[in-house]
């Protein structure tokens, strides 16, 4: 868990922002740091949401922790299994592509 945190607090951090959009951290994470795809990074907010660590209020996230407070390593990137690490049930988490037809 204390991997998805540092995953979190880094878009506030990088902006130096209290909130951003749902969109402009998912952009964060896939496009500026480079390190998920859109599909990923959209399933890392889900699960800080459930978390605790991302709060949606009035449309925008806010961190549900004090982001100033966590260390992030200059070449930080996060582990490759680190949602699986994060799952409270130890259960391995799977992105599922859903097919419309």
């Amino acid at each position: 868990m204390e991997e998805l945190k540092r995953v979190v607090s880094v878009p506030f951090k990088k902006t130096l922002a209290t909130s951003l959009s749902e969109k402009d951290f998912e952009y964060s994470l896939a496009f500026d740091l480079k390190w998920f795809s859109p599909k990923i990074a959209s399933k890392v907010k889900e699960k800080a949401l459930e978390a605790g660590f991302l709060i949606l209020k009035a449309g925008v996230l806010v961190p549900g922790f004090d982001v100033e407070s966590i260390r992030v390593p200059h070449a930080f990137k996060p582990s490759e299994n680190f949602l699986e690490n994060s799952d409270r049930s130890g259960e391995k988490v799977q992105v599922k592509e859903k097919n419309f037809l």
